[in-house]
This record gives structure tokens, sequence and C-alpha cells, in this order.
């Protein structure tokens, strides 16, 4: 969530002229996106470094829920419950290993980093020059952070028409949707293939070790 928020908001500054031409709709759900992540960031955070925070947050989280009229409130409870035993576990942890939290936060930079680069690696794929990578970096973590929160699997659909919305003016109108899949496969139905493939074999041997 550090790494995505840091990415969302340069990558929203750095390209805001743009963004403002090319997202139109899209705009809202990027907003959205900061909103949401830096909302969960800061319950997170506040759980694991504030504990007096526990109780504060319990009180919204119940506050909304009568609100809302939510029936599920005991179900609501004890997954508040289970999280805050997670970030207290979390607290002690951190506590006693601080340089781990910083490694991970630098191990998440270049794996974020690698993943947004798919993008630009499409974009030399395609033969086309004079983009800067760093543009094209910054963009799809705008694309990515502003829909992830989006409850869809792989948020289907409606990355594969932000893509086209944010990347037409790069690739061209004519490109784009065949841009389209070539990124989204190295970036997501590649993972599904491998992961499908590794699934059936890891059943069969199993299923072979169990008969024999």
């Amino acid at each position: 969530h550090i790494i995505n928020l840091l990415y969302m908001v340069i990558g929203s500054i750095c390209n805001f002229t743009y963004l403002g031409k090319n997202m139109n709709s899209f705009t809202v759900l990027v907003i959205i996106g900061i909103i949401i992540k830096l909302s969960v960031l800061t319950v997170i955070l506040s759980a694991i470094f504030l504990p007096k925070s526990e109780k504060v947050i319990k009180r919204g989280v119940l506050f909304f829920v009568d609100k809302l009229k939510l029936k599920n409130k005991d179900n609501i409870i004890k997954k508040l419950d289970d999280f805050f035993e997670g970030t207290n576990q979390c607290s002690s942890y951190l506590k006693k290993n601080k340089i781990v939290f910083l490694k991970v936060l630098i191990l998440m930079f270049f794996e974020m980093t690698f993943f947004y680069s798919i993008t630009y690696i499409t974009v030399l794929a395609f033969g086309i020059k004079g983009i800067s990578y760093f543009k094209v970096l910054t963009l799809q973590a705008v694309l990515f952070s502003g829909i992830s929160s989006i409850p869809l699997p792989g948020t289907m659909g409606v990355n594969e028409v932000g893509f086209q919305v944010l990347f037409a003016p790069i690739f061209g109108k004519s490109k784009v949707p065949s841009a389209v899949l070539l990124s989204r496969f190295m970036s997501f139905y590649l993972f599904v293939i491998v992961s499908g493939i590794i699934a059936i074999i890891t059943y069969i041997n199993q299923h072979k070790n169990g008969n024999d």
C-alpha cells in the first residue's frame, strides 16, 4: 500500500496535464483509489504503530455498520478482532526487527517497478520511440492503483478499458487494442496459465502418491 500510494501520487502529479486530457471519467477512479488506499494505509499503520487506536477504529467501523444496518455485524466484529490480533503480532515483530520493515519496502519498490515496467516493454515491442520510460511507468502505476480497489479478479475488463483510454495517445487508436492484449498477457494471463499448469501437475502428483 505504501509503495502503490507513493507511485500513484507521484504519477498523478507528474502527469497531471496528460491525465486531465485523456482520463476523462477514469479520473474519478483515480481519486477514489487514492482515497481508499490512503484510508487503508492509515488504518493499518495506526493499528500497528499506535495500539491505542484500536478502540477508535473499532468504534468507527461499528458506527458505519449500525448506520448502514448491515446484517452480518457479528462476522464483521470477528474479522476486526482477527485483524487487530494480526497487527499486534506484526507490531511486536517489527519492534524486534525494525530493519525488516525497511527491507520489505525496498523489495516491494523493485517488485512494483518491474511490474509497472511491463507496459514500457510493450511500447518497445511495438517499436515506438521517443516515449519516456518514467512517463509510461508512472502512468501504468496510476492506472493500476486507481482501479485495483474495484472488487474484480485481476480487475478484468476495467483494466483493459482503462489501458485503452490512457495509452491510446501513445500507441495510437489502431494499435492500442493489440497493446492491451500483449500487456495484459504478460502482466496477468501468463501468471494465470502458469499457475493453472502448476496446480494441475501438483494435483496429478498428489493423486499418484495417494494411490501409491
